[in-house]
Order: C-alpha cells, then sequence, then structure tokens
C-alpha cells in the first residue's frame, strides 16, 4: 500500500517502527509494525505486523467530536460557578443591592416603585398600607452621633418586623420613613397589630437615654375613595401625620 511505503523504508534502514497511530490505507484503518530482518549484519528483509484498527478510529472520530463540546460545556459550568463565587464573596449575604438599604436590610424606596407596579399589575386586591416615621432621629444624631442614630433605626425595624405578618413587606423610604405593604386583613387586626407596636416602642423607650418613639398611620385600600395604591398610600400617610401630632412627645421628657 503507498500508505505504508514510508514505515517500510523506515524499517529496511534498520529502524523498529511501532504504531504510534492509526495508519490510513486504501482498504481500511490498522495499526502496523515494521521489525528489520538482519542477516550476516545485513538487512534482508522487513516484517510487518498489521491491526485491524476500524473500532479504535471509530472511537477516535467520536471523541474529535465529543471533546470540543466537552471542554465547552465545562467551560459554561466553570464561569457559571466563577460568577456565583464572585458574588457570594462580594455579596456575602446575598442581597439585592440595588433593591436593599444597606443599613437595615430591608427593601429600599427603589424596590417599592418595583414592587407597586407589578402590585397593582397583578391586580392583588384588597390589601392595606402601613406608614410610619420615627420621632427624634435627628435628635439622636445631633446629641449622641449618627453610631447611636443608625442603632436606634435598626431597633426600631427590629420592632416592626416583630409585629408585621411574614408574607408583609417592609420598606425604608428614607432616613427615618418606612412603608409596610400587607395583604387582605380587616382593620381590626391592623389595630391590634398598631397596639402591639406602639406598646412594644414603649417598652424600648424606657431602657433607652434618649427619646424612643414611632408615629403610625395605615389605610386599607378603599374601591369608593382609591383610584389606585398610590391613593392609599396617601391616605395611610396622612393618618400617620395625624398620629404624630396627636401623640408628639417633646425630646424635653428625656434626659439628652
Amino acid at each position: 500500500e503507498p500508505e505504508c511505503i514510508p514505515d517500510l523504508q523506515r524499517a529496511l534502514n534498520g529502524e523498529t517502527v511501532l504504531p504510534n497511530e492509526i495508519n490510513h490505507t486504501t482498504w481500511g484503518n490498522v495499526f502496523i509494525s515494521y521489525f528489520p530482518i538482519v542477516e550476516d549484519d545485513e538487512i534482508a528483509g522487513v516484517l510487518g505486523i498489521e491491526f485491524d484498527a476500524n473500532r479504535q478510529y471509530a472511537t477516535f472520530r467520536t471523541m474529535r467530536i465529543v471533546t470540543p463540546l466537552v471542554i465547552l460545556a465545562a467551560c459554561f459550568v466553570a464561569a457559571f460557578i466563577a460568577i456565583k463565587l464572585f458574588k457570594r464573596i462580594s455579596n456575602p449575604t446575598y442581597q439585592d443591592l440595588a433593591n436593599t438599604d444597606f443599613l437595615t436590610g430591608l427593601k429600599n424606596r427603589n424596590a417599592l416603585e418595583v414592587d407597586l407596579s407589578n402590585f397593582e399589575f397583578a391586580g392583588e386586591y384588597p390589601f392595606s398600607v402601613l406608614m410610619l416615621d420615627l420621632d427624634g432621629l435627628k435628635q439622636v444624631n445631633d446629641n449622641y452621633g449618627h453610631s447611636a442614630g443608625d442603632q436606634y433605626i435598626k431597633r426600631c425595624c427590629d420592632i416592626i418586623r416583630s409585629c408585621i405578618p411574614d408574607d408583609s413587606a417592609v420598606y425604608r423610604m428614607g432616613g427615618d420613613e418606612f412603608i409596610v405593604i400587607l395583604k387582605n386583613y380587616t382593620p381590626d387586626y391592623l389595630k391590634d397589630m398598631v397596639h402591639t407596636m406602639v406598646h412594644k416602642v414603649k417598652e424600648e423607650n424606657e431602657k433607652q437615654a434618649y427619646l424612643f418613639s414611632i408615629s403610625i398611620g395605615y389605610a386599607v385600600y378603599d374601591t369608593t375613595v382609591d383610584k389606585n395604591v398610590l391613593d392609599t398610600i396617601k391616605r395611610a400617610d396622612s393618618s400617620m401625620y395625624e398620629y404624630k401630632k396627636k401623640h408628639k412627645i417633646s425630646n424635653s421628657d428625656k434626659d439628652v
């Protein structure tokens, strides 16, 4: 076979030729070994041994096709793992930083706007809105420093979260403003919840050297007065300011 001549010539030159790769001949794929036959210190001929390699060649072709696909899949998996690890290292709590308040871990104003759009689109009625405002935060910051102010905010958040149902969402709107979106709860349930919250705030107020107070207002979605979610929020906000006027506590009640 013409394909065998180069290796055969090497053997005639005294070299033992072993099958390092498949030899593609005109009658099939084979492994060929050539051994020079020496007589009286001269090359008298060559012994050639051939093995069928069609099965090995088919396996090789399959591997040549599959291997790049396996490598490509491995690259995608490695990239996915790398991205996840990077997020895990850079954001240990897995928070959506664009929609999370850094200090409290609550949802922020941006998250509220997104959720309200989805909320209205889904038509999840009825619902309730709870508005909260921390009283005296500026005085705490001025008299005790921003570190004390941060602790004040965090403690208020703990109280809020301990009083609301698990299926409700809490958002920090700004420095001292919070909003809670609740699902279908009765006004009586909301009154009891606010009463519990006020009671816990009073208990906390007795432990602190500074004023500890939260103004609270709420509203239940009403089709007769509310055209959309924002109308309910406005009524809850008005209710909160009415509460603030009636329950205003002066910082003189505490040693500041």
